[in-house]
């Protein structure tokens, strides 16, 4: 059967609707939220995403400064409970604690430009921090007498967790400018988390000695020891030889302090921070990265460019 003459002049004659254009500025006999069949052809994915097995060793490389710190904050608590427990002396303790606050000395100081100049003032400033110690260490003893201990491991493992969270894991050529030292808000609050723990720590122990020895290493420790690493890795921004070395010599000294203690307590660390967090979390981290889902094209907001 055949059209009629009259209906195939009236088809053509209706308008065509112009070809649908992704632009605001111009009115179009659209819908607001039309889109054409082409819309999925402009579909990227994963653009942003690196599956390249050469992310793993970065990394493992940016775990470092965590696996440090982290083995830094085991031996700590490893040290007081030798002293808790009397597995070590007071006067040993300080001993140690002299002789790796020299051997950090020279250390840092061959990463200086005016290491010279900068004798006279380390070691008035270090008389003077010990014998600070030395005075208040009566008062640190008694300051948590009448509390609980089951408290005062509560609060310093709280005090610890703030370390850990609010530690700064930049390398030297971010934490330095221009030769002064950049300390953050966080940062600073996170020595001074580590700082106050183990005076709540020290408050336990059962002499007036013991109290100056930790609190004495905690400040060297904590304080001192970031300090002096960060300058190392500042002098030496391009050398994976000294992170890598002192991280293995952490956890050795960690593991064997706490293997020392318990050997169940040992495995768990080596497991947990040594391979775990060095490791096996980056690993999982680029395992992950296969099921990563990141959709863009064309449609996502322009990023402006300042001139």
């Amino acid at each position: 059967m055949m059209a009629s003459p009259h209906h195939s002049t009236t088809s053509s004659a209706l308008p065509q609707k112009p070809k649908f254009k992704r632009v605001l500025w111009c009115k179009q006999p659209y819908p607001d939220n039309y889109q054409d069949l082409t819309f999925l052809n402009h579909l990227q994915r994963n653009r942003t995403a690196h599956r390249t097995i050469d992310g793993y060793p970065t990394l493992v490389i940016c775990a470092l400064p965590l696996c440090a710190h982290l083995s830094s904050v085991m031996i700590f608590v490893g040290l007081f409970v030798y002293l808790y427990k009397g597995y070590i002396l007071a006067q040993e303790l300080i001993w140690y604690t002299i002789s790796l606050g020299l051997v950090g000395y020279l250390v840092w100081e061959r990463s200086k430009s005016d290491r010279r100049l900068a004798r006279p003032t380390v070691l008035r400033s270090t008389g003077i921090l010990i014998f600070l110690l030395l005075l208040i260490s009566p008062v640190l003893k008694t300051l948590t007498l009448s509390t609980d201990s089951d408290s005062i491991w509560a609060l310093s493992s709280v005090l610890f967790t703030i370390n850990i969270l609010l530690a700064d894991y930049r390398d030297g050529r971010e934490s330095l400018i221009e030769g002064s030292l950049d300390v953050s808000f966080p940062s600073a609050l996170s020595i001074n988390a580590a700082i106050s723990a183990s005076v709540v720590l020290g408050s336990r122990l059962p002499s007036n000695a013991d109290v100056f020895a930790l609190v004495l290493f905690a400040v060297e420790w904590f304080a001192l020891f970031p300090l002096m690493r960060r300058d190392v890795m500042r002098k030496y921004p391009d050398s994976l030889f000294r992170p890598v070395v002192l991280n293995i010599s952490l956890a050795c000294l960690a593991f064997l302090i706490c293997s020392t203690l318990s050997i169940s307590v040992g495995l768990i660390y080596l497991m947990a921070v040594p391979l775990g967090t060095a490791f096996i979390l980056p690993g999982i981290y680029v395992w992950l990265q296969r099921y990563k889902k990141d959709l863009g094209g064309p449609w996502d907001c322009a990023v402006p460019r300042l001139s």
